[in-house]
């Protein structure tokens, strides 16, 4: 695990734009680095930056710098934009909080499910879960009704987390 002396030996770090650049070369091999933005892009939109062999999320390594220590459990990307890693839009949250700030999938309203009736009509069923309980808020004539049931109860149990 790096040191934060370590850290800041070799990056700094921008909290306005969350970018790390390398100020010290990270290997002998490697002096070209210097004065160039750290990491790459990965898989689902994160940032990571390789430094001593080890592989960082930037995020994580913002906080790090900046506060000092670790997170101690998850970092909740405020906007949801996984490669936004300014410090003013990371807070620590729990996985459940984590989880409650993601965006719906495209053309997908949270918490509304299309059910076909005994009648064979449509409506939309609004469930929601919460530490593995699942609630079922009820039967409505339109997926917005649903997803309307759904914001509602959401913002009780996770206030400030909630996107919907």
């Amino acid at each position: 695990m790096i040191t934060g002396d370590r850290l800041k030996e070799l990056l700094s770090y921008n909290p306005e734009t969350g970018d790390f650049t390398w100020i010290a070369a990270p290997s002998i091999r490697k002096p070209q680095f210097v004065g160039t933005k750290a990491g790459a892009s990965v898989g689902e939109g994160y940032w990571r930056i390789q430094i001593d062999g080890c592989s960082y999320l930037a995020h994580r390594l913002a906080w790090f710098y900046v506060y000092g220590q670790w997170p101690d459990h998850h970092l909740d990307h405020i906007n949801c934009s996984r490669s936004d890693n300014r410090i003013a839009n990371l807070r620590k949250a729990t996985q459940a909080q984590n989880l409650w700030n993601m965006l719906p999938r495209p053309n997908k309203l949270k918490g509304a499910y299309r059910v076909v009736q005994k009648s064979g009509a449509i409506a939309w069923r609004s469930m929601i879960t919460r530490n593995g309980e699942r609630t079922d808020l009820g039967v409505f004539p339109t997926a917005e009704d649903a997803n309307a049931a759904y914001a509602i109860e959401a913002q009780k149990l996770s206030g400030e987390f909630v996107r919907f």
